[in-house]
């Protein structure tokens, strides 16, 4: 009860950071209406585990309230504290958080995490992000991307995915090949059949494979 409340906020005082985390956790399980602002303060704690943990309970709890302070806990200089807040904006839901998890996909410590949230959030806006992030040449590695783009099951991905094929690296060609299939190998049978010419054997290889799971007799060829 708040009894509970008031003793674990006393302990977010405590100069030991072990029990300021033990703290954190119990509000989060308790995970009321009043375990919000301590839980909130705790995301600036000087100790970056705690400020996990904060995350993570916030996360958990699923509050609205919070998703101000999780999005600026994205730019924490703890790559862990980052990927928690990510996950929480994910777990929370809410769309108004795609702005911030499309900016933080341009940290390389946080990109997979911020994608994953784009798919718990879903909609167009978080479709739109997610193809904006695959067309944006700043991004490097965008295997995250392929793969949040894949689970999100949006097929409108199928062509810009298709297109990102043509240069991919192997390990790459993989994973897009992987994303293809999984939204529905039938759009791309165009480009895949443009792609079996490709200079690469392995741009071949999984071209050829996307259009056996379209069931096209040319991938045999």
């Amino acid at each position: 009860g708040e009894s509970a409340v008031e003793a674990m906020k006393a302990a977010l005082q405590n100069a030991d950071p072990e029990i300021r985390e033990i703290a954190v956790k119990i509000l989060g399980l308790i995970g009321s209406e009043s375990v919000m602002n301590p839980l909130i303060t705790a995301l600036s704690d000087e100790d970056s585990q705690v400020r996990k943990y904060a995350a993570e309970a916030l996360g958990g709890i699923g509050d609205k309230s919070a998703l101000e302070s999780l999005a600026a806990a994205l730019q924490d200089e703890n790559s862990d504290v980052c990927c928690a807040a990510a996950d929480a904006l994910g777990a929370i839901g809410d769309a108004g958080s795609v702005d911030v998890l499309s900016q933080a996909m341009r940290d390389d410590r946080v990109k997979g995490h911020a994608a994953d949230a784009l798919v718990k959030i879903g909609g167009e806006s978080a479709f739109n992000a997610l193809i904006d992030a695959l067309q944006d040449e700043s991004i490097e590695y965008k295997d995250s991307v392929v793969e949040a783009l894949g689970e999100l099951g949006d097929q409108r991905a199928v062509t810009p995915l298709a297109e990102l094929l043509i240069n991919a690296s192997q390990y790459s060609a993989k994973i897009i090949a992987e994303a293809i299939v999984k939204l529905g190998p039938e759009d791309a049978v165009d480009s895949m059949l443009a792609l079996l010419d490709a200079k690469e054997t392995y741009t071949r290889f999984y071209a050829a494979s996307v259009l056996a799971a379209a069931n096209d007799s040319r991938a045999a060829e």
